[in-house]
């Protein structure tokens, strides 16, 4: 992607370069989110992560 590929399979979509960067843009606001709503903040604890092996 950064190498001028455009964009790449992951588990069946294609994801580019801008849907990487929008991750960071995405979990600081929900970050942010968190800090000023307990109740979202306690959703966003209550996921669990599924680790791939």
């Amino acid at each position: 992607m950064g190498d001028g590929t455009g964009a790449v399979m992951l588990d069946g979509k294609m994801e580019d370069d801008a849907s990487l960067k929008q991750c960071p843009v995405m979990v600081e606001l929900a970050e942010q989110l968190a800090a000023i709503d307990p109740v979202l903040k306690a959703q966003y604890d209550a996921i669990q992560i599924e680790a791939h092996a």
